[in-house]
């Protein structure tokens, strides 16, 4: 029933609908298909990377903890290598009691330890720690972890809840020779806060979960709190474990042995997390699936056009046959030789020649005109596409194609890479990822010991600055920009974050500029050696001309007439502004060495005192009038 209702369906449809259906369903079968195997390759090689990813970085975490308990247990060997600790345990606490208590103080460095004590042989107590803030209520033969201890090799014990807490015990034995004679435990407490986990979570990426147990099991913390074990095995070391977590989704997680400790370093990613990057590539393929779709539609019904329309136009012809009017045609193709084709000629061979050939000729050009109507308006279609795709391409490039953002470990190991740091840097994620950042500095630098001077620098102030020239994974170099900025947890430094910028170009333009103002300096100094040398030349003559100017006034201005007395004063008076205006030439020459000194003037005052100068030298009288000036922020010297 349902097979003759969809047959039925089908042969209501036109040939043209019929085509548009046919060439839409087998378009968006090779999408869909297309589609489902590239999501399935990128899943699997996404999943590869996330459980290499979280392999690397539980057994990096694995080593950092092992490298803390060596510094823990390296602070308790000293003290039980002590002969005043060692004489003490001998006498049961009756000798060198002050010495030993102050030896065992020293190891109280934080407020997370709780109890220190000196125990014999047997585990009983000799020695308490003053600095001890108190007692953990288990018993010392009931710790494994000490028959694990040799003399010289300490060991970070199992945790143990006590009252809601957790606590571990830093185990050192005390040796006379090779036969232990006691040990010293020390008892810390785990306290880790939710919002740094939080934080060294989100640090880490993928929503990842963090977890250490004593490696027999026997309990499970999340760092927080005690937790109930977790659905994988202990036991299965150095292979990615898959399982499902509390939500019922797929999981992953790897264990790593903690060396030097009763520990088991866990970590687990969410296979969801993992694959959230693909979200993107889905939604990339949802959009390409619908212009791909629209794109075919509008093609799939050119087509169905171009092959039913001499259909249609046939009915047309026949039609108007059968009602008597016989100088109706059908327009042949040129290149049509289908049925269609042959039947249309027979139509046609009714009609006159050149009525005939006229309207095959008009039919032909109005056909092929429509075609490409619909080709020039599907090109400037895919043409506007293009052009708006680059664009948002080029958009995209510009805005982080000058910045490599990086982060980096304690040591200066690169963690995470990010596209602008390729493309600055040349190097490929999976190229550089766990390598030291020293990679990207000149031999020179690194003889220098230059980026672990911008590490301690950073580690110190928070933030660190530096310039200097780079080096690319090709070899060519460029002028870098780089800010170092410090990550912390709770005051304790856990990594670096770099961004650098590409400023080749800028320091290119800052050597011009600087060798452009040497250039204008010594130009400077030219001119002004020129003013100076010009200057005093002029004097010479100049005092010539004074000099017999005022002999000539003083022993025959009797002797000549008024015009003669007019214009030897004007001799006079011009000679004087002349050396005034030589010695104003001196001191402007001068100003270019002096640094420009900014002070509010009141130039009311300036302009009287300068025209007051300039009238003590002229004879006549002038009518000056100076109105109010505002004041002026500038050099005084400059502006007289």
């Amino acid at each position: 029933m349902t097979r003759n209702t969809n047959t039925r369906w089908i042969n209501r449809l036109s040939i043209r609908q019929r085509l548009i259906l046919l060439i839409c369903t087998l378009l968006l079968s090779a999408i869909m298909t297309y589609g489902v195997s590239s999501y399935f390759t990128l899943r699997t090689a996404v999943l590869r990377f996330g459980k290499d990813r979280l392999a690397t970085l539980t057994k990096e975490i694995g080593a950092s903890l092992s490298q803390s308990a060596v510094i823990l247990l390296k602070a308790g060997e000293s003290v039980a290598r002590q002969n005043t600790v060692i004489e003490c345990l001998r006498s049961k606490g009756r000798v060198h009691r002050e010495e030993a208590m102050t030896a065992l103080d020293r190891l109280h460095r934080d407020s997370t330890f709780i109890s220190i004590d000196l125990l014999d042989k047997d585990l009983k107590t000799v020695l308490h720690a003053k600095s001890s803030t108190g007692t953990i209520d288990i018993d010392p033969r009931k710790m494994k972890s000490l028959a694990s201890v040799t003399p010289g090799a300490g060991r970070v014990g199992r945790f143990y809840e006590v009252k809601g807490s957790m606590y571990y015990p830093i185990i050192n034995a005390i040796a006379d020779g090779q036969n232990i004679i006691g040990y010293i435990v020390a008892w810390k407490i785990l306290k880790t806060s939710p919002k740094a986990m939080a934080q060294f979570s989100r640090f880490v990426g993928t929503d990842a979960g963090f977890f250490v147990a004593n490696q027999d099991g026997s309990f499970w913390t999340d760092f927080i709190k005690p937790i109930r074990p977790r659905p994988y095995s202990l036991s299965r070391l150095g292979k990615v474990q898959e399982y499902k977590n509390d939500e019922g989704d797929n999981a992953f997680a790897y264990v790593q042995p903690v060396d030097n400790t009763a520990w088991a370093i866990v970590i687990e990613f969410s296979e969801k997390n993992i694959l959230s990057v693909l979200g993107n590539f889905v939604n990339l393929m949802l959009i390409i699936g619908v212009l791909l779709t629209a794109i075919g539609i509008a093609a799939a019904w050119i087509t169905a056009r171009n092959l039913t329309r001499p259909l249609n136009q046939l009915t047309a012809a026949a039609r108007a046959i059968s009602s008597g009017d016989y100088l109706t045609r059908i327009p042949v193709e040129v290149n049509r030789h289908d049925e269609l084709g042959r039947l249309a000629e027979a139509f046609n061979i009714m009609e006159q020649y050149v009525t005939q050939t006229y309207e095959e000729l008009e039919a032909m050009v109005e056909e092929r005109t429509e075609a490409l109507s619909e080709e020039i308006k599907l090109r400037k279609t895919s043409e506007d596409f293009l052009r708006e795709s680059r664009q948002r391409y080029h958009l995209m490039i510009d805005e982080v194609k000058d910045y490599a953002i990086v982060m980096l470990d304690r040591q200066g190991k690169i963690l995470v890479w990010n596209k602008g740091a390729e493309r600055i840097k040349g190097y490929r994620e999976e190229e550089i990822l766990g390598k030291s950042f020293m990679l990207f500095y000149t031999e020179e630098d690194i003889k220098n010991k230059r980026p672990q001077k911008i590490l301690e620098k950073a580690a110190k102030d928070g933030r660190a600055k530096d310039e200097g020239w780079r080096l690319r994974k090709d070899g060519s170099k460029f002028w870098a920009d780089v800010v170092l900025t410090s990550i912390f947890d709770e005051n304790k430094l856990v990594g670096f974050a770099k961004i650098t910028r590409d400023i080749t170009e800028r320091k290119k333009l800052e050597d011009e500029v600087a060798l452009r103002t040497l250039q204008m300096e010594k130009a400077n100094k030219e001119l002004e050696a020129f003013s100076y040398s010009v200057s005093h030349d002029l004097r010479t003559p100049l005092r010539a001309v004074s000099g017999y100017s005022i002999m000539l006034k003083e022993d025959y201005e009797d002797r000549l007439d008024p015009e003669g007395k007019r214009i030897l004063g004007n001799i006079v008076a011009n000679a004087r502004m002349m050396g005034q205006l030589i010695d104003d030439l001196l001191a402007f020459s001068r100003l270019g060495k002096k640094e420009l000194i900014h002070s509010t003037v009141k130039m009311q005052q300036l302009a009287t005192a300068v025209v007051n100068e300039l009238l003590q030298y002229e004879e006549k009288d002038y009518d000056i009038r100076i109105g109010e000036l505002p004041p002026v922020d500038g050099d005084v010297g400059m502006i007289k």
